[in-house]
């Protein structure tokens, strides 16, 4: 059985069942019926999603789950694999290129058992939109506040749609480092962090990350920019990050190894 779940066949339709439902997933994010949806899974975790579903969007449930699921299957044959693998080289332990396979195949499990406990741990806040003078409360006494924006490129990008909005967000129209926001992150009114924050540059401290995810306008207000943000807390994230680095250096390792230039 171990070696049925560990075989190549099953890593192929894995892989190109999985490819397929994020591609769905991305395509959904265009039709309108269900865009809102998987736009909420997005801004929350994926966990506290599913328990607050009200039934209202069966189609987007249904690839939820199943995206869950090939995902899961995925798992269970990377460490079947690596298992037999493991197996094969203690037996033989005079195989440094399988050693280095382990290694990156076991590099390969911990990025994905990130993921799996990224949907489900820590907290997720998002879709904060603010305006300079205002701020939010949340759970645990956390608060943030705006006092200034700067938006130095063209006010119009920022009067369009979403959508719109996004396709003029060009390298050569929207300039990150000369648009940004000042804000103060709280708990129980002492300051964890403040400071400027950008769209490449977030605000982190103690597994805590607060992200500028966009610029508004609402001409109605005082000072019609602001912005919107996300904060996320995950006891994960440092492990998460370490997690990519150690893939990066073993698949950087196991290809320098077994590279054999043409003669």
């Amino acid at each position: 059985m171990i070696k049925k779940l560990a075989s190549v066949t099953w890593t192929f339709w894995s892989l190109i069942f999985l490819f397929g439902l994020l591609s769905l997933g991305v395509a959904l994010t265009f039709i309108k019926p269900y865009s809102k949806s998987i736009r909420l899974i997005s801004e929350q975790l994926p966990l506290d999603w599913l328990l607050k579903f009200h039934g209202n969007d069966g189609v987007v449930l249904v690839w939820f789950l199943l995206t869950c699921l090939i995902g899961g299957v995925l798992f269970i044959n990377l460490l079947c694999c690596t298992g037999l693998r493991l197996v094969a080289v203690l037996k033989n332990k005079k195989m440094p290129r399988q050693w280095l396979f382990i290694v990156l195949h076991g590099m390969f499990a911990v990025v994905m058992l990130c993921h799996g406990l990224a949907m489900v741990m820590g907290c997720k806040h998002s879709n904060i939109r603010l305006w300079p003078g205002e701020h939010r409360a949340f759970e645990g006494g956390y608060a943030v506040a705006l006092s200034h924006v700067e938006f130095k490129d063209q006010m119009d990008m920022l009067k369009a749609d979403y959508q719109a909005r996004r396709s003029l967000m060009t390298r050569k129209s929207f300039h990150p480092e000369k648009n940004y926001a000042f804000i103060t992150f709280t708990q129980n009114e002492e300051l964890i962090v403040s400071g400027a924050i950008s769209m490449l540059n977030p605000l982190v401290t103690n597994g805590k990350r607060v992200t500028l995810t966009d610029f508004l306008y609402d001409e109605a207000k005082a000072a019609p920019v602001g912005i919107s943000l996300v904060i996320v807390e995950s006891p994960l994230t440092a492990v998460f990050f370490m997690s990519y680095i150690f893939l990066i250096l073993s698949l950087t390792g196991f290809v320098i190894y077994t590279w054999k230039p043409s003669q």
